[in-house]
Order: C-alpha cells, then sequence, then structure tokens
C-alpha cells in the first residue's frame, strides 16, 4: 500500500489526476484570496488573465499547479489558485496629533493667502485652523486678518527653529547701505550632483577649471555637512555684489535669477533636514525681500530654457513652494 503522505512517488499524471478531483470541490472567487480556490479555465482565458483577477502572481499559479508553460492551459482545465495570508489587524490605531488651544503661533493673512495656505504652510488641517478661530466663511477671509495656528508641542519646537533660522537667513542676504538691489525676478534651486562640497570648492572649480570671471556661479550654497556644516548657508560673491548668475545657459534668467545651490545628488537621495528647512528659510526670505511670487521659484530643470535633471527628483519643490508666504 502506497501512503498518502508519500505522492513524490507516483507518476505526473496520476498526481495532476489526483490534483483535479481535490480542487474541484473547491469554490470558485474572484478578487484578492485569503484561502485557496479553484478555477475552470474558460474561453479566452490567459494565465496572466487569472492573475489579475484573483490577484495572485502567475509563477504562484504555475507551482501550484505544477505547470512548466503559462501558454499551455486550456479550456475546462481546473486551476487551483493558491491562498494569500490573512493580514493581522494593526494592534492600535495610528494616534491622531493634539493640538493645544492654548500653543500655537498667530499669523496675519497677507494677499493671497487662504486658510488652505496656512494648512500647508503650518503642516495643520484645515478643519483645526477653523475650529479653533471659529470660522463660518472661510473664503471670506482678507488680508490684514489675524489668525491662530493651533499646533502640537513637536510642530511648535519645528516653527520656533524655523524661525530663528529665518532671522539668521536675514542677516545673511542683508547687503549693505551703499550696495543697490539688482532688479530679481526669479529664485532658481540647483543640486550640485556632487557628494560633498562648499562655496569655496565650487568657487575654485568655476573660476579656474571653467573659468568664469566671476567666479561661483551661484549667489548662495546650503551645504550637508561634508565640508561644510549640515544646513549651513554660504553667501557668493554675486550675492554681496549683486551681479548676474552664471547657474543656467539662458542670460535672461542668469540675469534676472537668483541661483541657490545645495550640496548633494538629490537624483539619488534627498536633502537632509537642515539642508531644506534652510533653503526653505532661505527662499522665504529672498522672496520678500525681493517681491518675488511663489509662481517665479523653480528647479533648474522646470525653466523651459533648460534641459536638466537638477534638482533631483529627491527635493519636493512643490512642497516647498507651498510652505511659502506672500503671493
Amino acid at each position: 500500500m502506497i501512503s498518502p503522505f508519500r505522492t513524490s512517488r507516483l507518476n505526473t499524471s496520476v498526481r495532476r489526476v489526483l490534483l483535479v478531483i481535490l480542487v474541484s470541490a473547491l469554490p470558485s472567487y474572484a478578487g484578492p484570496i485569503q484561502q485557496p480556490v479553484s478555477h475552470k479555465v474558460q474561453a479566452g482565458d490567459t494565465l496572466w488573465k487569472i492573475s489579475q483577477r484573483y490577484n495572485v502572481s502567475v509563477k504562484a499559479i504555475l507551482d501550484a499547479n505544477e505547470l512548466s508553460n503559462a501558454d499551455k492551459i486550456r479550456i475546462n482545465q481546473v486551476l487551483v489558485i493558491p491562498g494569500k495570508p490573512v493580514q493581522e489587524p494593526q494592534e492600535q490605531e495610528q494616534k491622531q496629533p493634539e493640538y493645544s488651544k492654548d500653543k500655537g503661533v498667530f499669523h496675519t493673512l497677507k494677499k493671497g493667502e487662504t486658510i488652505w495656505n496656512l494648512s500647508k504652510i503650518y503642516q495643520v488641517p484645515i478643519s483645526t485652523i477653523i475650529q479653533a478661530n471659529n470660522i463660518d466663511f472661510p473664503e471670506r477671509m482678507k488680508p490684514g486678518q489675524t489668525v491662530f495656528i493651533p499646533m502640537t508641542e513637536e510642530r511648535l519646537s519645528q516653527h520656533d527653529e524655523l524661525a530663528g533660522m529665518k532671522s539668521y537667513v536675514e542677516s545673511l542676504v542683508k547687503l549693505s547701505p551703499r550696495q543697490k538691489m539688482r532688479d530679481w525676478k526669479y529664485i532658481i534651486i540647483h543640486h550640485s550632483a556632487t557628494d560633498m562640497g562648499n562655496a569655496a570648492s565650487f568657487e575654485y572649480y568655476h573660476r579656474f577649471k571653467r573659468h568664469m570671471t566671476n567666479g561661483l556661479a551661484y549667489h548662495f550654497v546650503i551645504t550637508n555637512g561634508k565640508k561644510g556644516s549640515d544646513g549651513g548657508v554660504e553667501v557668493g560673491n554675486r550675492w554681496k555684489k549683486q551681479l548676474q548668475g552664471g547657474h543656467v545657459k539662458s542670460d535672461f534668467y542668469n540675469e534676472v535669477g537668483i541661483g541657490i545651490c545645495l550640496v548633494g545628488n538629490f537624483q539619488n537621495y534627498p536633502p537632509s533636514i537642515s539642508q531644506y528647512n534652510s533653503l526653505v528659510s532661505l527662499v522665504q526670505v529672498l522672496k520678500d525681500l525681493c517681491n518675488i511670487p511663489t509662481r517665479n521659484v523653480f528647479g533648474h530643470g522646470e525653466l523651459r530654457t533648460e534641459q536638466s535633471l537638477c534638482p533631483g527628483k529627491c527635493l519636493p519643490l512643490k512642497k516647498l513652494r507651498s510652505q511659502l508666504t506672500g503671493p
């Protein structure tokens, strides 16, 4: 007598007959599954279509039915569709952040700002802002109105840190009383596409390797902790002397565009948190100082005149623009 547990000794044809008998009693089912089910092949069926129907890979079906060729299924053939493990329910739902009625900041609306903008800037739900200020008609908010933004302890700490960074950046970009401000129209953001560097190393390369008369092509460099502090803002000679940039191919954008370069290759990885926070602060300060609208803040590759991957897919430009205040 052959043991039922030693089916490996049966020839292939007998094993397949047994398999058909076993699975014929299983229910049919369409959609994601947890337990094995049977499927009777219909006209027009392919193994790929069947796999999509049951949300199971082709390989899994081949293995379960001891098939070696996905093209050799036939009408009325009964296939076993292997099950998927049932997912364990999460032990507890993620806690929603607790916003304090007493801790937060006051924001005076500027022209063009809405409650939606404030939600993006401060990363606080719109409903929380509306509830905290008893706002009945958010669309009727006007410039000059003061809005209280409730915050969590963590978010308030982050806000205070950014406010401190903004004050520091304001002191860096301040020009001497004798220096006349150029008529800047755009802010253009780059990455260095190198893992390390600083204003001094880029200055040397641009002046002596690329033979650029005014040296460093950018107006500002934000370092990443390698050859400079993490998130450090370095001011270039072109900003100090209000010279046109050399950071893009277009003469027009070099004439009226402020160039900011973050050290790193953001095609492969994102900027550090400190770098990103410094960028937000620097762009905001330059926007306010030069009256540059948010719509004129670009990544290098977003300019129609340029064909570039700079500043890389991992730099969140849309998020950056959403966090800027003002028009």
